[in-house]
């Protein structure tokens, strides 16, 4: 969902992958097989929200948090585990 005005805007959406069952993988290896669990890679979804406001038409402060619930997951292949909840504050200014 977003919403656009004159001196602010505001945004919420949800980053999702689906689950991957182990019978499902890549014989050869691709799929980092080793990072699975005993039924393959779990399905996951976080939820985020960002923001702006315009400031005196020359400055826009931009504010935005990731995976609001926090939730520990993997993207598909990956053997790292992606980032907790992530706060994102920037201001920005035209000269």
């Amino acid at each position: 969902m977003q919403y656009a005005g004159k001196m602010w805007s505001a945004e919420f959406f949800a980053l999702y992958n689906g689950w991957k069952k182990l019978d499902k993988y890549n014989a050869d290896g691709e799929d980092n097989a080793q990072y699975a669990t005993a039924d393959g890679m779990p399905g996951w979804a976080t939820l985020n929200i960002r923001g702006s406001i315009n400031i005196k038409q020359v400055a826009q402060l931009q504010l935005g948090v990731e995976n609001l619930l926090d939730r520990n997951y993997r993207y598909f292949a990956s053997g790292f585990s992606a980032p907790g909840r992530n706060f994102i504050a920037a201001l920005r200014v035209n000269f």
